[in-house]
C-alpha cells in the first residue's frame, strides 16, 4: 500500500508499512546487504524518519477528514456547516420566573446566587429594588442545558444581601439547551442536503430552524392552504401560516427569514404584521402568528402497589406530567390516557392512574382535548393536584 491521494480517497499506511517502505529504500540507496533492523545505524536513522513520517500521514488524513462531513468534528464540522448556512446551537441556559421579598427598597444586585437546598445554583439577571410585596424576578441556572426547577424549589439564597429575606420561582424553568453535538449537526447537515431549499410547508420550518443560534425558536408550525375557499382554520385561499413561540422571539428576524422562502403570489396569513424590505427596494408585508400558549390543569388520582412506590413519588408524577407538556407541538391535542401511561412508565410502584385535564383548576374532562391551530398546551408541577 502506497501513501497516495487516489480517484476512490486517501491511502495512508500503518506504521509497520511505512517502516517497510523506510527499510527498502534504504537498501536500495545503500546496498541490500543493509541492516535495516532497530539498534543498528541504519535502522536506527529509520525510526527518526519513521516518527515524522507518521506524523506527516496523520496530519494528511486529519486535514482530509476536515472536508468530509461523516469524519470532520469540531470546528472543521463547523466550517462544513457554514457552507450550508448552518450554525452549531450554542448552549443556553434554563430559565425560571420568581419572586423575592424582603425591606421594601433593598436593592438585590444582578449576579446573585440562589440555589434548590443541595441542588443546582440560579443567578438573579437584573438589579432588583424589592417592594412592598413579592417582587418578580428572572433566574438563569448557572449551568447551561434542560436543568431542572420545578416550581417552589430554588428557595435557598447563597449570596446574601441585608433586607433579602426569601426567593422562591413561581413556575417551572423553561429548559435550556447544550451546546449541538458533532452527532446531531451532521443529522442536520443531512437533513439540509437533501431537503434543499424550497418554499413547502417542510422547506419554510427548515429556514426557521437555520436561524435557530438567533431566533431562539422553541416551537415552528407552517401549515397551507392550497384550495380555492377558506379552510376551517380560517386560513384564506392560496396561503400559508407559520406559528412559532416564544412570543419574545424578533417579530422583524421572522419576517425576514419567511419573506426569503415565501412562494411568490402565495400570501402569508397571520395577526403579527411586518415590512421587509426586497431586493427591489419595494415594501413587503410578511405576516405569521405567534403561538398561543394555554395552561392546563391536571387532577391525579393513583392506585399504587403494597410496595415500590417511591418517597418522592409525588414530585416524580408531576414531574412526568410535565415532561409529557414538554413533548407537545403547537396545535397538537391534548390526550389523557397518554398522560396516565407517561406516569405508568416513569414512576415505579403504581398499579394504575386516572386523570383530569382543563383549563382550569379541579378539571372535570377525561377525554381528549383539542387544540387550535395556533395553540399549544402548557404543563407545571403548580398546576398538577395528587387527590
Amino acid at each position: 500500500m502506497t501513501f497516495a491521494l487516489t480517484p476512490a480517497g486517501l491511502v495512508t499506511e500503518d506504521t509497520t508499512e511505512i517502516r517497510d517502505d523506510l527499510a527498502s529504500r534504504a537498501k536500495f540507496l545503500f546496498g541490500s546487504g543493509q541492516d535495516t533492523v532497530s539498534g543498528s545505524f541504519v535502522g536506527d536513522v529509520i525510526d527518526v524518519f519513521l516518527e515524522r513520517s507518521v506524523a506527516i500521514q496523520q496530519a494528511a488524513l486529519d486535514l482530509y477528514d476536515s472536508g468530509r462531513r461523516t469524519a470532520a468534528e469540531a470546528a472543521a464540522l463547523d466550517n462544513l456547516a457554514s457552507l450550508l448556512g448552518l450554525t452549531r446551537v450554542l448552549p443556553i441556559p434554563s430559565t425560571a420566573p420568581g419572586e423575592i421579598t424582603g425591606t421594601p427598597a433593598t436593592s438585590v444586585p444582578a449576579g446573585s446566587r440562589v440555589r434548590i437546598p443541595n441542588g443546582t445554583f440560579w443567578i438573579i439577571q437584573t438589579t432588583t429594588i424589592i417592594g412592598a410585596g413579592p417582587t418578580a424576578v428572572v433566574m438563569e441556572s448557572e449551568d447551561d442545558g434542560p436543568i431542572e426547577g420545578l416550581s417552589g424549589t430554588i428557595t435557598q439564597i447563597v449570596d446574601t444581601v441585608s433586607g433579602w429575606d426569601t426567593v422562591t420561582n413561581t413556575d417551572d424553568a423553561s429548559p435550556g439547551k447544550l451546546l449541538e453535538t458533532d452527532v446531531v449537526l451532521r443529522v442536520r447537515m443531512e437533513n439540509d442536503l437533501s431537503a434543499g431549499k424550497s418554499s413547502s410547508e417542510s422547506g419554510i420550518r427548515r429556514e426557521l430552524q437555520l436561524e435557530d443560534n438567533d431566533l431562539q425558536l422553541t416551537h415552528i408550525s407552517v401549515t397551507s392552504n392550497r384550495t380555492n375557499v377558506t379552510n376551517a382554520d380560517g386560513l384564506p385561499s392560496k396561503s400559508y401560516r407559520a406559528v412559532v413561540l416564544p412570543p419574545t422571539a424578533s417579530a422583524s428576524a421572522i419576517a425576514e427569514v419567511l419573506w426569503n422562502v415565501q412562494p411568490a403570489g402565495i400570501e402569508s396569513f397571520g395577526s403579527e404584521s411586518n415590512i421587509v424590505v426586497d431586493d427591489q427596494g419595494q415594501s413587503q408585508p410578511v405576516n405569521f402568528d405567534f403561538g398561543t400558549e394555554t395552561d392546563f390543569w391536571v387532577d391525579v388520582t393513583l392506585t399504587k402497589k403494597l410496595v415500590g412506590y417511591p418517597a418522592d413519588g409525588d414530585d416524580q408524577v408531576k414531574a412526568a406530567v410535565v415532561a409529557y407538556g414538554l413533548e407537545l407541538f403547537v396545535a397538537e391535542n391534548i390526550i389523557p390516557k397518554q398522560i396516565e401511561c407517561r406516569i405508568l412508565a416513569d414512576v415505579a410502584g403504581l398499579k394504575d392512574v386516572d386523570i383530569t385535564v382543563g383549563p382550569a383548576s379541579s378539571p372535570t374532562n377525561t377525554l381528549e382535548i383539542v387544540i387550535a391551530s395556533n395553540e399549544i398546551g402548557r404543563f407545571a408541577t403548580a398546576r398538577v393536584t395528587i387527590l
